[in-house]
């Protein structure tokens, strides 16, 4: 009989913070939970009266505040696991944890934080690299900042690329009309925004954007994650860039790949922007056409999107290469099934039989339409 006793605990952060730019996140933790024996605690914030009047006059402008941290409710637990799961997208939102820590970490053998931002040129928190300190490993997104994090901290630190949840994103079989011209989500170019405004009014092309930034707190986070895959499945182009290409001063000279890349291709869009000059990107994006190199900044975006619709049996074969590749490498599954070995333990059969479900749909998917 398959023992199904939870090993893993899962920490989120979905109880009291659910940004629209976390969800990528928050879906590798269902990805956790549904492959693996897991636990998923999301711990809320606890609820006085003097909170709910704060928060109320907040919401109304009279008094305003760049950041309160929740004061989180004791968790119930009645288990013990071999690993304590953090995911964080910056170290400063472990002290969020702090009057939680010591009671999670008693009942764990091993503790796993993974950081999805954090910056080589911005490592010179000490009380952060404290609250790293408490780990047994710490895992970055960013693998520029894995060797200089390293030599500050006496855990292991280890890279772990973002990844998307392929079962969700994958636009085959049955294949949505792509109705959308060009989507450009998140931040982006001006100049290039500016163009495609243009170019939009002038053919009636569709040009859809964000008009709000990605601090925007959802309201639920499946159905935000089904959304935003359910409009990349019906774009025809995705606009992507290197992770804070235009935050120099936060990131330094370091070129990251960020989670865009992965959500545009997994949805079978083609990627049209600034091509990452990393390892990460050569190792992971090593197929032809994974994007169309358009430096940032671009204002003749028309004439590069005129030229590859003259070639649309070049679009089919980028968009079933997209697709393939991260049904083959990208689902998050490998990232946890990678991460579980390293721990020297061995992924679950539910793991082992979703990578297998995706390495079959890519082979069906590539034998169809090849």
């Amino acid at each position: 009989m398959p023992d199904t006793h939870p090993r893993i605990l899962v920490v989120s952060q979905r109880g009291y913070y659910m940004p629209a730019f976390r969800c990528s996140a928050y879906a590798f933790e269902d990805v956790i939970c549904a492959v693996d024996h897991a636990d998923l605690l999301s711990p809320g914030p606890k609820c006085s009266f003097s909170d709910r009047v704060f928060d109320r006059i907040d919401r109304y402008g009279k008094i305003r505040v760049h950041y309160k941290r929740p004061r989180l409710a004791p968790p119930k637990l009645t288990k013990y696991y071999d690993i304590l799961f953090i995911n964080v997208c910056n170290p400063d939102e472990l002290f969020d944890l702090e009057p939680i820590w010591g009671y999670l970490r008693d009942r764990c053998r091993l503790a796993v934080c993974h950081v999805e931002e954090l910056w080589a040129n911005d490592l010179d928190n000490d009380r952060r690299n404290r609250q790293l300190e408490k780990f047994d490993y710490i895992l970055s997104a960013f693998r520029g900042t894995c060797d200089p994090l390293a030599r500050i901290l006496s855990k292991p630190v280890m890279n772990l690329p973002f990844g998307i949840d392929m079962e969700r994103f994958c636009p085959y079989p049955n294949q949505p009309r792509r109705s959308i011209d060009v989507y450009g989500m998140g931040r982006g170019s001006y100049e290039t925004h500016k163009a495609l405004l243009e170019w939009a009014d002038r053919t009636g092309s569709m040009y859809l954007y964000d008009t709000a930034s990605g601090g925007n707190f959802v309201f639920n986070i499946h159905q935000h994650r089904n959304f935003t895959a359910s409009v990349i499945k019906r774009s025809r182009y995705f606009i992507v860039n290197p992770a804070k290409f235009d935050g120099t001063e936060e990131r330094g000279s370091q070129i990251e790949v960020g989670t865009r890349f992965y959500e545009g291709a997994g949805g079978g869009a083609v990627l049209i922007g600034q091509r990452p000059d990393c390892d990460v990107f050569n190792q992971h994006f090593d197929w032809p056409d994974a994007v169309i190199d358009m430096p940032f900044d671009s204002t003749d975006v028309e004439e590069r999107i005129r030229e590859l619709d003259a070639q649309p049996a070049r679009i089919a074969q980028i968009r079933l290469n997209n697709v393939v590749n991260c049904l083959r490498r990208h689902d998050w599954v490998y990232r946890w099934n990678y991460l579980v070995k390293t721990l020297g333990m061995e992924p679950p059969a539910a793991a082992l039989d979703r990578e297998k479900r995706l390495q079959e749909l890519a082979d069906n998917i590539s034998a169809v339409y090849e």
